[in-house]
């Protein structure tokens, strides 16, 4: 992940969700609920999306379940499979969804569209699959239609270091912070009430961030890391490059030289 990033919260076109298997678009337009797929005005994005996918060795097929049951939706609705790997697409006045899922793993009685965690239930070939298709699929889409695009996943491929989780959470949860670049940044966003009241270590001093600290986690087990403020008395210790903690002040301890 780029940590020199720059977005506006809310201003996503094109947003993935690596651990549901998802890739969402957002309509920007006003669009009438009951119009028909093809009036919509994505509509031609959801089409070239859906013959890109035919290209990279998708075929559709019918879903007779779902057609027996919502006919109506089914022109709202496409479903396509590659060496098992499934998807189900739907186009609606907000935009469109193309949601991925396998049968191998699974534990939904209902089949893998509805189990939880989908990416880390693919086999692996079904992993590699998929991360390949929507890494080119993103990449043509944003090409061809000069969309934004944001990254919402937990998981992520190659996966990002503890100090890049960190940074992307400040991103989306912060309405101040969303353009931070570095945790050193953190310390000027911290207001007189934290360094009074939110920075009081276990042993009596006052913590600052990007000090080396002994710390406790919530399993009373001990670790060093790097702390930086997150919010109240919280803050974010980080022990390796992809291991960290959100550990309350009071369970914050002495200084490691």
């Amino acid at each position: 992940m780029s940590t020199n990033l720059k977005y506006e919260r809310r201003a996503m076109d094109l947003r993935f969700y690596r651990d549901e298997a998802w890739l969402i678009f957002d309509n920007k337009e006003p669009c009438n609920t009951f119009i028909e797929p093809k009036k919509m005005p994505h509509y031609k994005i959801w089409e070239f999306m859906l013959d890109s996918l035919k290209e990279k060795g998708f075929k559709y097929y019918v879903n007779w379940k779902f057609r027996r049951d919502y006919e109506c939706l089914l022109p709202r609705h496409r479903f396509g499979v590659k060496n098992k790997l499934q998807f189900e697409s739907e186009i609606y006045p907000a935009g469109f969804k193309v949601e991925f899922f396998q049968n191998i793993n699974r534990k939904n009685k209902s089949g893998g569209k509805y189990d939880f965690n989908k990416y880390k239930m693919m086999p692996k070939h079904h992993k590699a699959m998929f991360n390949a298709i929507t890494r080119q699929l993103i990449k043509e889409l944003m090409d061809k239609y000069h969309l934004k695009f944001y990254d919402q996943s937990e998981i992520t491929y190659p996966p990002l270091t503890a100090k890049q989780k960190i940074i992307k959470h400040i991103r989306e949860c912060s309405f101040t912070r969303f353009n931070i670049e570095s945790l050193d940044e953190i310390k000027h966003y911290m207001s007189d009430y934290d360094y009074k009241y939110n920075s009081d270590s276990g042993v009596g001093d006052k913590l600052k961030c990007s000090q080396k600290r002994r710390y406790k986690d919530w399993d009373d087990k001990h670790h060093t890391g790097i702390i930086y403020h997150n919010i109240n008395n919280m803050w974010w210790a980080i022990r390796s490059k992809y291991k960290y903690n959100n550990i309350p002040s009071m369970n914050i301890f002495e200084v490691v030289k």
